[in-house]
């Protein structure tokens, strides 16, 4: 038989997290396709669209003995995907299309460093034709495409009215949480073709 007192200590003790901040999140997200005959039997079409748009105040939590400095940043976010597409049978054993694809995405964030915040874009299109096509036991693909990505990044903390924004120099203080200046992943530009 166990007594109360050896149960209790058996039980895990739950401890309350410390407390936060409570900021406001909203995301939307809205699209539609459209897409059928153009030529019965011939020429085809698909569009599609989606845009994802998202307000959020980020939470800062700053340790003591810089408490004081807690609080947050906007961190808007926006997506956006588009496709297009057209088929041709130009014969039984013929078939060719074109799809055309855009994805662009505008973001603020700290990347996990306080208040030391950046805006990024990224831009990525695509374009692919390609031929299908059957001659005798054999199908057959032909396939070309294009690629273009920019990655966009620029520091927004100088001027933005953050704690200590316009300190020239990248501030860490100790592991508070407490970091603010440029930040380190801005400026940055890629540009690429393929």
């Amino acid at each position: 038989m166990r007594n109360n007192t050896d149960s209790a200590k058996l039980r895990p003790r739950f401890v309350d997290a410390p407390p936060g901040l409570s900021e406001s999140f909203q995301r939307s997200q809205y699209g539609g396709s459209l897409g059928g005959p153009i030529v019965k039997n011939k020429i085809f079409y698909f569009l599609d669209g989606e845009r994802t748009h998202q307000h959020l105040q980020a939470p800062v939590l700053v340790a003591p003995p810089f408490a004081q400095y807690s609080g947050s940043f906007s961190a808007p976010f926006t997506e956006t995907n588009l496709l297009a597409r057209a088929d041709f049978q130009l014969r039984p054993s013929v078939h060719s299309f074109y799809r055309f694809g855009y994805f662009e995405n505008t973001f603020m964030t700290n990347g996990q460093a306080g208040f030391s915040v950046y805006e990024g874009k990224n831009i990525t299109h695509t374009e692919v034709a390609g031929v299908d096509f059957v001659t005798g036991s054999f199908s057959n693909s032909i396939r070309f495409q294009y690629l273009k990505t920019e990655l966009h990044r620029v520091d927004a903390t100088n001027g933005s009215g953050l704690p200590l924004a316009n300190f020239p120099l990248a501030l860490q203080m100790g592991n508070t949480g407490l970091i603010t200046g440029p930040n380190n992943f801005a400026p940055f530009e890629l540009l690429q073709d393929n």
